[in-house]
């Protein structure tokens, strides 16, 4: 009996630690986020969930003047309003 207890005891405090949620550290600064261009909505899009370290990017331009969106809490305010400057197809044009 007492070794039945023993095991429902250490279960249970093996269980409400496994239960606990993780532990999150600080955001890393708005300097050490991923910032890339964003050609289906004409934009750079900046994520504070992304390291710059850890940050991959496709290598396009965006356009000139592009508003900068940021993703990731918390967030600091666009820069312009999102806008596309260029319509992008929905299906490739035949010619």
């Amino acid at each position: 009996m007492k070794t039945f207890s023993l095991a429902v005891v250490s279960m249970l405090l093996l269980g409400a630690t496994a239960y606990r949620p993780p532990v999150r550290g600080p955001k890393p600064p708005i300097q050490d986020a991923c910032c890339c261009c964003d050609i289906s909505i004409n934009a750079i899009s900046c994520d504070r969930n992304i390291t710059a370290s850890d940050c991959f990017c496709a290598a396009v331009v965006c356009p000139p003047g592009a508003p900068t969106v940021w993703h990731g809490e918390p967030a600091p305010r666009p820069t312009a309003p999102t806008q596309q400057f260029y319509p992008v197809p929905d299906e490739p044009a035949a010619y």
